[in-house]
């Protein structure tokens, strides 16, 4: 119920219960439906380790610590996640919408610090344009369920928060948060380290290289140094990748396209096959369409297929309205007030997208896999509209305007 400077209370208190009846409501949804998803399985294994959570406590078996506790590396994280489902399955009696609940409010948390990264980094734009972060409809539901994407929402807006205040104030308890956010990535959901990397290279040029250069003369060599350093360390890394790895991720495709081609789910479909090779190379962008526009109108089958693809389309028609904005209502100068951060935010989204795309030959779990994508994608229209009206407010209120108006209120000493 407390009233902050980046969101206003009702706006707080909508998202929050809109957030909640989407989760449990879909929650309950799927256990009326009779049909096995991946939240009940984690339901499941939460009741085995609530059991031995339980003994630990009355100090009748230690068992609990012995078996993938949530907070090590141990296992898979999956494994993980059952473990933690158990301390909430204690925590509410062994409710499974009670611990549903808990997992939303992990997710939005999450998204809650992605908006408020946004609302302090620009705050001469008008909230409602970034809105679209916070009540994206499927950015709501998979980071609203009992499932790993909850907890990965939850530690990518943590971090990226994190790390504003790091780069802007310095402050060793952000350093601290940004570490502990980026151990929860690594327990559940560690692709996201990819293209929060990537992320982190543009928050720098961002928050501390263009302030630099503003300030120094030298600043343009400075910017030129660190475009050269960071493409060189891009490079060297991707070859590094490429060279120890590459082998077993093209391995680990085809066996992932086996296992997808075996879902009974009607939402599999054939994808690229991923090598070193000029088609190889094509696949990268078959992988950000897949991403991007799956389900195709022709795949759909099923209602929620519709509500997927006709979302889809509506996502990417707003990206295009964004980027025709940027290019077109905005100067030069006033796109390099915030270039740095619009592509960057495009960048982190396509990486997402391409690896997404390439891994899942389903869909659905595209639908999923993709939720740390969203908020990146949708920033960057949300900026491009939001500081061209920002713009065109200034010009309204121009200086020689507020002149005049001060001069005819102005009375004689």
């Amino acid at each position: 119920m407390a009233h902050f400077r980046w969101i206003t209370r009702n706006v707080l208190i909508i998202f929050l219960l809109t957030k909640l009846v989407i989760g449990l409501g879909s929650t309950v949804w799927l256990i009326s439906l009779d049909v096995e998803f991946d939240a009940a399985g984690y339901y499941r294994d939460g009741q085995l380790y609530a059991d031995m959570l339980t003994d630990l406590f009355k100090a009748e078996s230690r068992e609990y610590l012995g078996t993938t506790p949530f907070w090590t590396l141990n296992g898979t994280s999956t494994d993980r996640l059952g473990s933690l489902t158990g301390l909430f399955l204690v925590l509410v009696q062994g409710s499974f919408l009670g611990a549903t609940a808990i997992a939303c409010l992990f997710g939005a948390v999450g998204q809650l610090l992605v908006y408020r990264y946004f609302r302090e980094r620009f705050p001469q734009v008008r909230p409602v344009y970034f809105l679209p972060i916070l009540f994206h409809p499927s950015f709501m539901l998979w980071s609203g369920m009992l499932l790993k994407d909850s907890f990965g929402i939850f530690g990518l807006g943590g971090a990226v928060y994190a790390l504003h205040i790091l780069l802007s104030r310095q402050k060793l308890s952000a350093l601290i948060l940004l570490l502990l956010y980026l151990y929860s990535i690594l327990l559940f959901r560690s692709f996201i380290f990819l293209p929060l990397a990537a992320l982190t290279v543009f928050m720098f040029w961002d928050r501390v290289i263009l302030l630099y250069a503003s300030m120094r003369r030298e600043g343009g060599i400075v910017k030129i140094l660190y475009l050269m350093a960071g493409s060189a360390i891009c490079a060297s890394v991707l070859w590094t990748l490429a060279a120890k790895f590459g082998d077993n991720l093209v391995e680990d495709r085809r066996e992932g396209a086996a296992i997808f081609s075996q879902i009974e789910a009607g939402s599999s479909f054939e994808n690229t096959d991923l090598s070193f090779s000029p088609s190889g190379i094509l696949s990268l962008g078959i992988g950000a369409t897949n991403c991007l526009f799956r389900p195709l109108p022709w795949d759909v089958t099923k209602p929620i297929q519709a509500a997927a693809a006709l979302e889809n389309l509506v996502v990417v028609c707003f990206v295009v309205v964004g980027f025709h904005c940027y290019l077109r209502r905005l100067t030069s100068q006033q796109r390099e007030q915030f270039s740095g951060l619009f592509w960057g935010m495009l960048m982190v989204a396509l990486i997402i997208a391409t690896g997404v795309g390439l891994f899942a030959s389903n869909s659905g779990t595209i639908s999923r896999y993709r939720i740390p994508m969203i908020p990146f994608l949708v920033a960057v229209p949300c900026l491009a509209l939001g500081m061209a009206d920002y713009f065109v407010r200034m010009r309204q209120h121009s200086p020689r305007g507020v002149h005049a108006q001060q001069f005819k209120m102005a009375r004689p000493t």
